[in-house]
């Protein structure tokens, strides 16, 4: 089991990681399309980058302490950075700490931190959900090519299915408390079958019993796992950032041109606009993809 406890610890980290270094790109993006002003995009970015300093320390750590060497070498360049990066920070902090002052832009209006906060969860809660489910497909997978016993395939993926479940209503009710009702009523059913197993007890795979639903929990999974991506594919492509920057188009304009007649407090990617604000307001997000979109020089 070390080296799958290895890869799946080791595959958190990254997703955390990412997730960082997106999170800082996301507020530098931000302050260039003036939706917060210096000072609070410096001062979020600096709140991650000590813990994404010391996870990456950790990430090779483990590498070294489970004889993955090749991956423990792939992060000693990366590692010696940031390790350079904090013994300057006596002599010159800026190095690690970005300043307000220096970042050339207006200031502009701020905005709630809760939507991409909801995001960067739910995000990494769905990556570990997919991954408990393809763990447990693995499992299945080895128990049909007889790699192991029953009892060692059941006692595995009977580890995760628990996690799993508790982790699944986390994600719901997160979604219910941060009022994403859509997103809410899509994990429902997913919950509520979860919750009809554990009742009847039958979340847990018996061991003498595993040969012969062999095909059905397979199966099973593959629907969690497709039902689980459709969830993720959502979040992924939520209309947060969109909904940002109608509100600040919306700000910019004088208050005779203003154009959102009410924000839904329930969602705040939800807006109600005069009809006839429609067609420009087309026209700004179409000009606004084209300043983000970026086509290979031939």
């Amino acid at each position: 089991m070390g080296d799958v406890w290895t890869w799946i610890i080791s595959f958190l980290i990254l997703i955390t990681l990412i997730g960082f270094i997106a999170y800082q790109l996301i507020c530098l993006a931000d302050l260039e399309f003036d939706y917060i002003n210096p000072y609070d995009s410096a001062s979020r970015i600096n709140v991650v980058v000590l813990p994404e300093f010391i996870l990456q320390g950790v990430l090779c750590l483990l590498y070294l302490v489970t004889g993955h060497w090749f991956m423990a070498l792939l992060c000693v360049p990366y590692l010696y950075y940031n390790f350079q990066l904090l013994r300057s920070i006596k002599q010159k902090k800026k190095n690690i700490e970005i300043d307000p002052r220096c970042l050339l832009s207006e200031p502009g209006g701020g905005r709630g931190m809760g939507d991409i906060w909801t995001w960067i969860i739910s995000f990494f809660i769905l990556i570990t959900l997919v991954l408990f489910i393809v763990y447990q497909l693995i499992c299945l997978a080895d128990l049909e090519f007889d790699y192991i016993n029953p009892y060692d395939s059941a006692s595995r993926i009977n580890f995760v299915v628990l996690p799993e479940i508790i982790l699944q209503g986390v994600l719901c009710l997160l979604y219910l408390v941060t009022g994403h009702w859509f997103m809410a009523l899509l994990c429902v059913p997913y919950l509520y079958y979860n919750f009809q197993l554990y009742m009847k007890n039958q979340h847990l795979i018996d061991v003498t019993e595993i040969f012969n639903l062999l095909d059905w929990e397979k199966k099973k999974r593959f629907f969690k796992l497709g039902y689980m991506i459709l969830t993720l594919f959502f979040t992924i492509f939520c209309d947060v950032p969109m909904a940002q920057f109608i509100a600040h188009l919306n700000k910019s304009l004088p208050p005779s041109q203003k154009f959102i007649i009410r924000v839904l407090k329930l969602d705040s990617t939800c807006m109600f606009v005069l009809p006839q604000a429609e067609q420009m307001i087309r026209s700004e997000i179409s000009k606004f993809r084209d300043q983000i979109s970026f086509s290979k020089p031939t």
